[in-house]
């Protein structure tokens, strides 16, 4: 359907415009030309009304989405262009799978699933993904251009700190510590796919989890989306996922282009998002409370994103922004994003790959090894040319446990507009950082007791011996020369931010009078020319409010917006007398 209704809004303008030959001429193309086969299909529990699959009142079982023969070209079959709708309530068995697809969409005319209003998947819990077949809610083996969508928009909205609920949802309903089940489950499995997109729905309840035992063997394999073989192009948006061990996994195979974002809500996992394509894209989301996974021993370690692949790596381009974490970390949180690196034999990144981190806001509320760290490959030459930029990241924590930024096995960094504050270090320089492009223009506040700096040749909790002994890019004293710092604050962003720890209950927006404003390099000549979703961003703040083109920027992840040019007046008139 949305593709005819695109088509006749393009012919509604060839007509106007006096082509009604063209015109017709066009739509014949259109219709016989056997690219789009734009029909609407309804199915339900059961077969309803005159089982024709008509409306939801005249629905076709779910088993007709499943038997292949219903998948082809002719009318009434699933095909390029075809939307078909869920209507009320599913209900699967345990271990079982609901819907497996068993065809493609084409390019402009994909398969839509899209839920009806109040439609949602339940189970006790569904099958695990991870078995090469098809297993889930819903299972796409092998197949291409297919949307998967909940209905109207949901999820996170950066720009007012909320969340908008979801109408469709796929749901377990006993799987949890003192459920009736601890199992593997997969609410989505994604295997050999390509051009896949995930938008506007909910998935609740991979595994309701209480208590501080390890009672959880499977917390892994609990997953909204499971990605096993070969995966392209994959797109997770505009959605709400919440209680499930890995939430978002990557299992086994190769995968490039994968896109989460923007607009998702994640909460209550032990790791929101596991994976290691060549091009990674993590933008515009929020990531929340791991706090329920901590358990006796620590078993489960939790992360926001965690990239890792294998013994050479397997990212090329990871591109993390405009994403706020926040809430309760919990006792055993490891980082908001980990690109795992140092000699781990499980590595994020290939030699010589390159990671842009830049617009986040990351509120901590305990310690953690690091906040954000370019723990890059120990295999020369590390990465290159990494960006970390315009963050905003706020501890509550001390001790040499916390850093707010640490880099491992790094060369050319550009690492500048950061505000840090609250945590054990500022800035944390391990093993094999090579070389730096450029530290400065970073904000500093409140160590919390313990030594601020801890990098390029410096061991100090005072600002000034920091600024005077500091070596990043090869002459003394060439770290943050232009930087601002208050250390001795005992309140959090002292430098007039109204960033609330461990809350989103504010934004972390400079206020009036803040030492962030107009106090950061001017990065145009990095973001300009450059895509969005990629870097183009970082020439916008957070919330996509242009940055300007030349003088100063702000430190941080917002533009102070007092300071931004009025807008052009509107609904003017003139007259002539």
């Amino acid at each position: 359907m949305r593709q005819i209704l695109t088509n006749r809004g393009w012919q509604g303008r060839v007509l106007e415009a006096g082509g009604t030959l063209c015109a017709l001429l066009l739509l014949g193309i259109v219709i016989g030309g056997g690219t789009a086969h734009a029909n609407d299909i309804y199915i339900a529990q059961s077969a309803t009304g005159a089982n024709n699959g008509s409306n939801c009142a005249n629905a076709y079982p779910y088993t007709f989405f499943n038997a292949a023969g219903n998948w082809g070209a002719a009318a009434n079959q699933i095909g390029p262009g075809t939307t078909v709708h869920l209507c009320g309530t599913f209900t699967g068995s345990a271990g079982g799978t609901l819907l497996a697809a068993r065809g493609s969409g084409t390019s402009g005319n994909p398969i839509t699933i899209l839920f009806e209003t109040g439609a949602t998947l339940t189970a006790p819990y569904w099958a695990n993904g991870n078995n090469g077949g098809q297993s889930g809610a819903i299972a796409v083996n092998g197949f291409s251009y297919i949307t998967i969508n909940g209905g109207p928009t949901c999820g996170w909205n950066q720009s007012t700190l909320t969340t908008t609920a979801c109408n469709g949802s796929i749901v377990n309903t006993q799987n949890g510590t003192n459920l009736a089940y601890q199992q593997y489950t997969t609410a989505i499995d994604l295997n050999n796919v390509d051009h896949i997109t995930i938008e506007n729905l909910g998935c609740y309840n991979m595994y309701q989890r209480t208590g501080t035992a390890a009672e959880d063997t499977a917390w892994n394999q609990q997953h909204c989306v499971e990605l096993e073989g070969r995966q392209t192009n994959i797109t997770v948006t505009n959605c709400v996922f919440h209680d499930g061990g890995w939430l978002i996994s990557s299992t086994s195979g190769t995968a490039d282009n994968i896109f989460i974002g923007p607009g998702n809500d994640f909460y209550n996992a032990d790791h929101d998002v596991q994976t290691a394509p060549v091009h990674f894209y993590v933008f515009g989301n929020h990531f929340h409370d791991w706090a329920i996974w901590d358990a006796v021993g620590g078993p489960y370690h939790h992360d926001g994103v965690h990239c890792y692949a294998g013994t050479g790596g397997a990212t090329q381009l990871f591109f993390g922004y405009n994403n706020q974490f926040d809430g309760n970390m919990g006792g055993v949180f490891q980082q908001f994003i980990y690109l795992e690196g140092n000699t781990s034999t499980t590595r994020c990144m290939v030699p010589g790959g390159t990671a842009y981190i830049f617009n986040n806001v990351m509120v901590a509320n305990n310690g953690s090894e690091a906040i954000a760290a370019f723990y890059g490959n120990a295999t020369s030459p590390g990465d290159v040319n990494d960006i970390y930029a315009n963050n905003t990241a706020l501890g509550n924590v001390a001790g040499s446990t916390s850093a707010c930024r640490a880099f491992q096995n790094v060369s050319g960094l550009t690492d500048e507009n950061n505000a840090c504050g609250g945590f054990g270090e500022l800035l944390n320089s391990l093993t094999g950082v090579a070389s730096t492009k450029v530290v400065d223009y970073n904000a500093y506040e409140n160590c919390s007791g313990y030594n601020c700096f801890a990098a390029y040749g410096v061991d100090t909790g005072i600002y000034a011996t920091w600024l005077a002994n500091n070596n990043c890019t090869g002459s003394v004293g060439s770290c943050d020369v232009h930087s601002v710092a208050n250390l001795s604050s005992s309140t959090y962003f002292s430098l007039n931010s109204v960033c609330i720890p461990g809350s989103v209950a504010a934004s972390c927006a400079p206020i009036s009078g803040s030492p962030l404003i107009a106090a950061g390099a001017n990065l145009t000549s990095l973001c300009s020319g450059q895509p969005n979703p990629g870097l183009g961003a970082l020439c916008s703040d957070i919330n996509g409010v242009a940055r300007p083109t030349s003088g100063a920027w702000d430190i941080g992840a917002y533009r102070f917006l007092s300071s931004l040019p009025p807008s052009a007046p509107t609904a003017l008139s003139a007259s002539v007398n």
